[in-house]
């Protein structure tokens, strides 16, 4: 079944008003692609981006456009007969209906609302800030480091600005060959503690195009697969080809080395904070097959 939700802008009041989004409402999937559409298409314009989505389409959509998808909406795609006139949804009264979401378009921030036990009334759940997601300068603050997910995943490889957080969480890029050791490990763990205690990543290649690999990353949420079916989405590599793999959604921090003196600090730091010394030899190895992911 879809997880139907709601797309709209802030009201004067204090509420929202927006359109129907049938399909691909969970957060996983519907933050990414929100983020794509107002700080890549729309350049950070987030009026824009609502206009285009709320103004251009009074009727709502099937499924919102995302990277090389343009999207399928009830006013303009389809069959005149299948076509529906949704209007213009309230927070007031929606609460107790069919939608599990509200994403509410604010020029600074996404808010995302869901409904209270009782479901009479929509609660703010999360503020996700569009500087988070905007593209940045080539000369931001991205740093080669290695992350970890807890226990559960890493130390990998990968790119992070520090400066560009989820919830104090990093949002780590990845290539495509750590991509794969990240797919393989997650993997490995659904099979060990059943498929609706992770998360899992999958590469599917799809042959070459003038000469090149060509891969699809797609991130499974099995625990609400069964439920919803909308527990997946595409990650899509960024400018650099690079992939987000649980950006804005897990709970990524860096990887330390331990100094002889005692202390840690983070893994790309090369002298210790506290007496001086740099980063031993061996935690500046390459990392083995052993150490990835484990």
């Amino acid at each position: 079944m879809a997880t139907k939700s709601i797309l709209a802008r802030p009201t004067a009041d204090g509420g929202f008003a927006g359109r129907h989004v049938q399909c691909d409402g969970y957060p996983t999937a519907r933050i990414f692609t929100l983020g794509y559409l107002v700080s890549n298409v729309h350049r950070g314009n987030v009026e824009a981006a609502a206009r285009a989505l709320l103004d251009e389409h009074p009727n709502g959509w099937v499924s919102l456009p995302r990277r090389g998808n343009p999207g399928e909406c009830y006013c303009h795609s389809g069959d005149q007969t299948d076509r529906i006139d949704m209007g213009l949804l309230t927070q007031e009264g929606t609460a107790g209906g069919q939608y599990e979401y509200a994403y509410v378009l604010h020029t600074d921030l996404l808010a995302i609302y869901e409904p209270n036990a009782e479901r009479t009334d929509w609660i703010l759940k999360r503020r996700i800030f569009w500087a988070d997601r905007q593209e940045r300068p080539a000369d931001s603050r991205r740093i080669q480091t290695r992350v970890c997910l807890e226990e559960i995943l890493g130390p990998y490889d990968a790119t992070v600005d520090p400066t560009n957080r989820w919830n104090g969480w990093l949002a780590p890029s990845f290539t495509l060959d750590t991509v794969r050791l990240i797919a393989a490990r997650t993997q490995q763990l659904a099979e060990e503690d059943g498929h609706d205690s992770v998360d899992t990543i999958y590469v599917l290649d799809g042959g070459t195009r003038a000469g090149e690999p060509r891969a699809v990353v797609v991130h499974v949420s099995w625990q609400w697969h069964d439920e919803e079916n909308t527990g997946a989405s595409i990650i899509e590599p960024n400018d650099d080809g690079l992939y987000a793999i649980g950006g804005f959604s897990w709970c990524w921090g860096f990887a330390t080395w331990t100094c002889p003196c005692g202390a840690y600090a983070e893994w790309h730091k090369t002298t210790c904070g506290s007496c001086g010394l740099p980063r031993p030899e061996e935690a500046s190895a390459p990392l083995t097959d052993a150490e990835e992911g484990r």
